[in-house]
């Protein structure tokens, strides 16, 4: 078959025509009359329709791939398979040289779908074809070490840092709560050789649920936000109180001594007796300070410096002899207003103020961890199920702080935007591998095509 077009009078005919042979000749046959054109365009219009009504007309040619399958129900899908997921994120959870079989596997869950372990039994057989009951969980949970976990992961950044510029030197420590749904606190025990505190308590919510029994979590990060340590308080614990103990358990597990280490922290941390207790132990330190609760003589010289004319206010507040000198910075900028630091590090102002800006990164770890990873554990009240489920949290929370560095590395797309983790995960978790079955014999491996981006994630 094929388009012909002929002149017919004032018009200009469009036809698919074929041939057909009669003994020993050859004759034209009209197959559709496609229509008349008065004019070039006309014309042209009549001429890409005649196309693609020849492609429609033509017998559709292929060779069957399995001979013998005719139907659809000779061939069966079965076992999806999150690949994308397993191939991109797994991979990065093997990086950190966490533990293969189940913490993987729940670590993975807790990205993908942040819910119950009820929730997380059924994403696992579904998803990632591993059949597990939520008790069995459970049982895992009972026995999960945080200290091996964090220990893993601490190594991991020290031999990254190690390669790239030596030793970690300065780290980042915040606190934040997590509060339960329920309305009794727990009860103090003593069996009489020990007193054991409840951990759930009513206290001070930076969740606004003063309402609800809850947890206090200190958290100490590098300068990219990657967990280093995490320790659990009884709700009812006053934040400061939890700044050295966080330190000093990093501290000890890098082989630092304390000069050889920078805290940074924000002025929820700032009291007396815990920069004596920073100074004491040699460490440096950066840390907010609340301009509202200095001295009198101290807020004068705040208020009354030229910070137009001389630029940022720098005074020692306390001279050094055997340990460094404390001072005292502030800045001023329309935007922010009066920013107040205290340091005993020889850095310059703009260092001070540079560091003390990367904070965000304990904090952006924090909503990370209540927002993507859903880390407040709501139905837990076991002791070491609530640390468990935190420490599979935390877990999760280094694999997507290193996942988005490899994020970092893409080109932007179309729009000159960066790509996200939101979107990086939607396009992961939309890659699937199934077994294809024919004929109920041969059975292989199929995948979803794949678009440009995730062909991209794909080789990260």
């Amino acid at each position: 078959m094929f388009v012909e077009v002929s002149k017919y009078r004032s018009v200009s005919r469009v036809r698919i025509m074929s041939q057909v042979k009669t003994g020993d000749t050859w004759k034209r046959q009209l197959v559709e009359h496609i229509g008349s054109a008065k004019d070039d365009t006309e014309l042209k219009l009549l001429k890409t329709k005649a196309d693609k009504r020849l492609d429609e007309l033509k017998p559709q040619q292929h060779l069957p791939l399995w001979p013998g399958a005719e139907s659809r129900a000779d061939f069966q899908l079965s076992q999806p398979f999150a690949w994308g997921l397993w191939q991109v994120i797994g991979r990065i959870y093997d990086s950190l040289a966490l533990p293969a079989g189940l913490l993987k596997y729940l670590v993975l869950a807790r990205i993908a779908l942040p819910k119950s372990k009820l929730a997380t039994a059924r994403y696992l057989e579904n998803n990632l074809q591993y059949a597990i009951s939520s008790s069995a969980i459970y049982k895992f949970m009972d026995s999960l070490s945080q200290a091996m976990v964090m220990d893993k992961l601490l190594a991991y950044a020290r031999a990254k840092v190690a390669v790239e510029a030596g030793i970690i030197s300065i780290v980042f420590y915040d606190v934040t709560t997590l509060y339960f749904e329920n309305d009794q606190e727990d009860e103090d025990v003593n069996d009489g050789l020990e007193s054991i505190l409840g951990l759930r308590k009513y206290g001070y919510s930076k969740d606004h649920r003063a309402d609800q029994p809850q947890v206090v979590i200190g958290l100490t990060v590098d300068g990219n936000g990657f967990p280093l340590d995490f320790q659990v308080y009884e709700g009812n614990t006053y934040e400061g109180n939890t700044l050295l103990k966080g330190v000093n358990q990093v501290s000890t597990k890098l082989s630092l001594t304390g000069s050889q280490l920078t805290v940074v922290a924000d002025a929820g941390m700032l009291n007396a007796v815990n920069l004596k207790e920073l100074e004491d132990h040699g460490y440096r330190y950066i840390v907010g300070a609340r301009i509202k609760s200095m001295s009198e003589a101290q807020t004068k010289v705040v208020l009354d410096w030229d910070y137009v004319k001389s630029g940022s206010l720098d005074i020692t507040l306390r001279a050094g002899q055997r340990q460094s000198s404390r001072r005292l910075i502030v800045t001023y900028s329309e935007f922010d207003g009066l920013r107040g630091y205290i340091t005993n590090t020889a850095l310059s102002v703009e260092d001070v103020v540079a560091r003390y800006g990367n904070l965000w990164q304990v904090e952006k770890s924090f909503r990370m961890s209540k927002t993507d990873l859903k880390a407040r554990p709501a139905l837990h009240y076991k002791r070491q199920r609530i640390i468990a489920h935190l420490t599979i949290c935390v877990a999760a929370l280094a694999v997507l702080r290193e996942f988005n560095q490899k994020l970092a590395s893409l080109p932007t797309g179309k729009d000159d935007q960066p790509v996200g983790q939101s979107i990086a995960l939607e396009q992961l978790l939309a890659i699937w591998q199934y077994q294809l079955t024919v004929k109920g014999k041969e059975s292989f491996p199929i995948y979803s095509k794949l678009n440009e981006l995730q062909e991209k994630l794909l080789n990260l």
